[in-house]
């Protein structure tokens, strides 16, 4: 892992690059793929991580969606934006970001888009995190943006028992099949473990954190409400289409980025209890998607769990959900 010092202060982070050798002349060079290189240098991260925490800060205070697009992308502007509309409905604050130290890595690409990930330990106002980031450019000279940000509670040290990552890792191809789980294949897994519980045969592979079995009993009590009030629905878990990221660990597995949705919709059928969904930490989450805080007749929403997951070797261990981040993305009804 690349380790970054109290103030953000990067160490032991090599700068060079090499690319693939072979050819002589002006003709054998044209021929040639651009060079690998790192996504970026360990200057520009550190400055990357700064703009991001100050633009964050902006957003935070503003609950502004608008500035946030200038530090996010993706899934994580997504949540984003639902979430200040439950802080605003609700007239709550946001917390403020103070990155002190954190852990970093740099795969090499010759195209486009790039990206990096990194784990500051936030000691903002909120409760004390390491938020495992993945920031995206797009294209040469463009911003970086943060795709996914899940939290972590353990907020120092190392992510796990023999879990690290070099300075420079390889990135993991998507089908890669020395891994307990091809990248490509977790976040369908992940969605089938959630929804079907011990009937499903990827439960198996997962180690059953308190994190992974608290997300299983939600979907399993959301799913009772239905049957409780009278109406007629269904919340299935099922994997999401942002993109998957996943670089090598030292040990031959993977930190893999990704995220699962959850699609969710009910009907009155005539005489049902009208719908209220309140949350400790939130309040309200109705009244900021469809302007009031009971549902009668119908409802269609979207959430998402945000993911980072340690993947062993085959025959190595079990999957390791490590982070996460949950949220509503919309919902609709009357």
């Amino acid at each position: 892992m690349l380790p970054i010092a109290a103030g953000i202060a990067f160490l032991g982070m090599a700068v060079t690059g090499c690319g693939p050798g072979g050819g002589t002349g002006r003709a054998a060079l044209a021929k040639l793929p651009p060079p690998l290189t790192r996504a970026i240098t360990e200057a520009g991260a550190k400055q990357v991580l700064i703009r991001h925490m100050v633009t964050m800060n902006l957003a935070q205070r503003r609950l502004s969606a608008t500035v946030a697009a200038r530090a996010e992308t993706g899934s994580a502007l997504e949540l984003r934006r639902a979430e200040y509309k439950i802080f605003k409905a609700n007239k709550l604050r946001a917390y403020s970001f103070k990155f002190t130290s954190a852990w970093g890595a740099s795969p090499k690409f010759n195209t486009y888009p790039r990206w990096f990930v990194i784990a500051p330990t936030n000691t903002g106002t909120g409760k004390k995190t390491r938020d495992l980031m993945v920031f995206v450019q797009d294209a040469r000279g463009g911003p970086w943006l943060v795709a996914y940000s899940p939290r972590a509670d353990r907020a120092t040290g190392a992510l796990g028992k023999g879990i690290d990552v070099a300075d420079v890792p390889d990135v993991v191809p998507p089908n890669d099949p020395s891994l307990v789980l091809p990248p490509d294949r977790l976040p369908a897994a992940h969605a089938d473990m959630l929804s079907r519980g011990k009937r499903s045969p990827s439960t198996q592979l997962f180690r059953l954190t308190a994190s992974v079995t608290d997300r299983y009993k939600s979907v399993l009590e959301n799913r009772k409400v239905f049957t409780k009030l009278g109406w007629k629905g269904y919340y299935t878990p099922t994997p999401s289409p942002h993109p998957v990221y996943a670089v090598r660990t030292t040990s031959g597995g993977a930190l893999v980025w990704y995220a699962v949705d959850f699609t969710t919709a009910g009907r009155n059928p005539g005489k049902a209890t009208d719908l209220v969904w309140e949350i400790d930490s939130w309040g309200d989450l109705f009244t900021p998607f469809v302007g009031r805080s009971k549902v009668h007749s119908w409802y269609k929403g979207l959430e998402r769990q945000e993911v980072v997951a340690y993947v062993p070797p085959r025959g190595k261990g079990k999957i390791q959900v490590i982070a996460d981040r949950w949220s509503p993305v919309s919902l609709r009804g009357r």
